[in-house]
């Protein structure tokens, strides 16, 4: 019984030996075959008709993150990108050959469209000669490109941080006519790859033909997520430019009149300082944000202009005569001199109308502006 299982054992190794060596034959006896100097020149392209246009199919698969670089107004994605065509004269009968069916190679073994992507920032070739290639016995050939590019993404940032921006790159085979090679069959699908400041809402393909090129157009919807900003920037802002003009209900006696209107004066340079950190130098548009920022700022410097004043006049005994008219409107006895105490109660009607005014404007502002943001 043990005999037999080693006989049958050995028999086996023995057999597996002779296929693996068949194989390896029926291998090298085809690549002599297709390879052949007198056959097969990778510098020309394989048709047997120079009027004979090479389709190429393509794939594309791109990971759901993609980085956007706001400063440079750039973009950078992983991109999987398979690319498929025939080549005519690599075709075999496979019972010729032991059944093989394919042969994995280096695209530096045969013809390739020479891949480029147009407004990419760095190298425009995507194409190795060394990657794998697999080539299959009816001359379709199929080859896969691992990458990462970076292109140009010209950015509108009005709606900044809702704003959702256009990026595209064209991938074009270098040196050929649309006559010599086009684009047919194209695909999109996405990879999950965890969460990012922006995330891609949809993509598509696009053919093209330019001065007689064949193009094909990748488009990415890309959004922001705007959580960030919303609690760091947009709240602080928006509530700094509400209490604002709380500063003319403080009492000018109170001494902290003036130094509460400058303290939120300057707290206005820091959210814009942050804003302008993440926001390119050159963009076509103004972020709504950064203009409620700087419109802010004014106003707050208004205020503060003020309530220097209100201080000022609140302690003095003299009035300015442009401001005479509304003492004589509202001081209880028309003959007596605007002293002290006219001037306090000047100030203190003074303080509560232009907290109204302030108020009301800004809340009209700055409701408008949540408005366009997110709609």
């Amino acid at each position: 019984m043990n005999l037999w299982i080693g006989s049958t054992l050995l028999w086996l190794c023995w057999s597996s030996k002779l296929t693996r060596g068949a194989h390896y034959n029926d291998q090298l006896t085809l690549l002599n075959d297709l390879f052949s100097s007198s056959r097969y020149d990778r510098r020309l392209r394989p048709v047997l008709d120079s009027n004979t246009t090479i389709e190429l199919s393509a794939d594309v698969s791109y990971g759901s993150i993609v980085e956007i670089y706001e400063e440079s107004q750039t973009a950078k994605l992983d991109l999987w990108l398979t690319m498929h065509w025939k080549d005519l004269l690599l075709t075999w009968n496979t019972s010729n050959y032991g059944g093989l069916s394919e042969l994995q190679l280096r695209l530096s073994d045969v013809w390739y469209p020479d891949i480029k992507v147009k407004f990419v920032v760095g190298d425009s070739k995507i194409a190795a000669d060394d990657t794998p290639i697999t080539l299959s016995s009816d001359g379709s050939l199929k080859v896969l490109f691992l990458t990462d590019i970076t292109f140009r993404c010209l950015l509108t940032i009005s709606k900044f941080p809702f704003d959702e921006q256009s990026c595209s790159f064209y991938l074009f085979a270098e040196n050929t006519l649309k006559e010599d090679i086009y684009f047919t069959n194209t695909s999109m699908s996405s990879k999950e790859m965890g969460s990012g400041q922006w995330h891609i809402t949809s993509a598509k393909t696009t053919k093209l033909e330019i001065s007689g090129i064949s193009f094909l157009v990748v488009n990415f919807m890309v959004k922001r997520r705007p959580a960030f900003y919303v609690i760091y920037v947009l709240i602080p802002t928006i509530a700094t430019a509400v209490i604002n003009p709380v500063v003319f209900l403080i009492p000018p006696g109170s001494g902290e009149k003036v130094s509460t209107a400058v303290t939120i004066l300057l707290s206005y340079s820091v959210f814009l300082s942050v804003i302008s950190d993440v926001l390119p130098q050159t963009s076509t548009s103004i972020s709504i944000v950064s203009l409620y920022v700087v419109t802010t700022q004014v106003v707050s410097g208004l205020y503060t202009f003020l309530c220097v004043l209100h201080v000022r006049l609140h302690s003095s005994y003299h009035v300015p005569r442009f401001l005479l008219f509304w003492i004589s409107k509202h001081n209880s006895v028309d003959n007596d001199p605007p002293g002290k105490e006219s001037c306090e109660n000047l100030v203190d009607k003074l303080d509560r109308s232009l907290f109204k005014v302030f108020f009301t404007l800004v809340i009209i502002v700055s409701t408008s502006m949540v408005i366009y943001l997110v709609s």
